[in-house]
């Protein structure tokens, strides 16, 4: 089943047709450390001073009980220049869970939002893509302008719910305008977009104070994805799929002539792969028909069990540990914004010798490697952070950072590959569900640090 559409691209070799799909994964990319890691930022703690109300009057029985409230005044103290989410609505005392839930509701929308990737398999890759994107933008701006925290809470929801629609889909529509050969160095190069949003988390935060203006800054080039993906080009796999055989030689015969090759596959109703589910009207039936045999398409072989069951947990594990390093950099170092810039320097040899290690050991042997280095060079931050050394704590977690991005990469790459084509957006939503819960673990270890 698979043969036909691995086939497609035969005789378009990588070229000007590939930038559309190259450009819209990079901001993509850039869009995502500063929706996960600007809490670290735009939501710092900041230091204040509180004294009890010196007017007020306190029975006897209260003064003898000790219990007479010991702050009900504060004021932030003037050397915090930063201004937060935190600092500019009073988020302290009884409003500190508002506080909290900064960083935990865009995990929550994370999660939520995964389920929902799989229409992509339906909807197709282009029309997610477009309505996401709008999602996410709108959200970007209720989050910056907004004079209500909980309006802020409700678009920082919205943010997380929209980028796994856009960072699941745009990296499916990737792999799927690839051609195979070409596909895991390229996805490695990519994606060092991120790294480089995630060094100038960092720099530009240390230049802008405030909060709002830091947010809208560092998402400045986010804000242009609904008018780029309104001219994207659809997967042809995709459309093959839907026996839309029309608009695959249209694509086709566009990419062979923009990348200066030429159309060898054969594009007939017959070489359309057959669905194993169906569905037809957005009927109750019809819903549990489609999820019935999304369980027997992944658990109906004892190889799909295998797949199914591991990959989850490796997706968790890295996602516990490349959101984990990040986020509680303040308790992990002295200088948060060093802290940040060495995290996205230290992932930038990924796009360089992370294809050369798949190459030589294969996906199962670099993966198992990577993991071990990775337990070690963490075991070794948590033991030596307070060494006299400081310069060894630094390069653990380079080393760290270095593992961890070669394995985020391998997650995307494994997933599309170990997976039919058919499923592959809900194999990668189902996947990405247990990473995002793995994002709610870092962030919930954060808020405990």
């Amino acid at each position: 089943m698979e043969k036909p559409q691995e086939d497609i691209l035969d005789g378009i070799p990588l070229g000007r047709w590939n930038i559309q799909f190259i450009a819209l994964v990079c901001m993509v990319y850039i869009s995502g450390p500063v929706q996960y890691y600007n809490s670290v930022f735009t939501n710092k703690s900041v230091n204040f001073t509180c004294s009890a109300n010196q007017d007020e009057l306190y029975g006897l029985e209260a003064c003898a009980a000790n219990n007479s409230p010991a702050c009900s005044n504060y004021e932030f103290e003037p050397s915090e220049k930063r201004i937060t989410f935190t600092s500019e609505f009073g988020l302290v005392f009884q409003n500190a869970w508002v506080s909290e839930w900064f960083q935990l509701i865009l995990t929550i929308g994370c999660i939520v939002g995964t389920a929902f990737t799989g229409v992509g398999d339906r909807y197709g890759r282009r029309n997610v893509i477009r309505v996401s994107s709008l999602i996410h933008v709108i959200s970007i701006l209720v989050i910056g302008l907004s004079p209500d925290p909980f309006i802020i809470l409700a678009g920082r929801f919205l943010i997380g719910f929209s980028y796994p629609l856009l960072s699941s889909t745009s990296q499916t529509l990737l792999a799927e305008t690839t051609p195979p050969k070409q596909r895991a160095l390229l996805c490695f190069m990519v994606s060092s977009t991120f790294y480089v949003s995630v060094m100038l988390i960092g720099v530009i935060a240390y230049y802008i104070s405030e909060w709002r203006t830091l947010y809208l800054t560092l998402s400045s080039l986010p804000l242009t994805l609904p008018l780029f993906a309104f001219f994207l080009d659809e997967s042809p796999r995709w459309l093959q799929q839907q026996a839309r055989t029309e608009e695959v030689r249209s694509i086709l015969e566009k990419a062979a002539s923009l990348n200066g090759g030429t159309v060898k596959y054969k594009i007939s109703y017959e070489n359309c792969p057959q669905f194993s589910t169906t569905i037809g009207k957005n009927t109750f039936q019809n819903m549990i028909n489609f999820i019935n045999s999304l369980v027997i398409d992944l658990f109906g072989t004892k190889s799909m069990i295998k797949i199914s069951l591991i990959m989850p947990l490796i997706w968790f594990m890295v996602a516990t540990a490349y959101f984990g390093v990040p986020l509680t950099g303040h308790t992990l170092t002295d200088n948060i914004y060093i802290h940040m810039i060495v995290v996205g320097a230290a992932e930038f040899p990924v796009s360089i010798i992370g294809p050369l290690i798949v190459k030589k050991l294969g996906n199962t042997k670099s993966t198992t490697g990577l993991f071990a280095i990775l337990g070690l060079s963490m075991l070794g931050i948590l033991i030596l952070r307070n060494h006299k050394l400081w310069w060894i704590k630094w390069v653990l977690i380079a080393l760290t950072m270095n593992c961890i991005g070669l394995l985020n990469c391998l997650c995307s790459i494994m997933t599309c590959e170990l997976f039919p084509t058919s499923l592959r957006t809900t194999a990668l939503a189902y996947c990405t569900i247990f990473y995002y819960i793995g994002f709610f673990t870092a962030s919930y270890i954060e808020n405990i640090s």
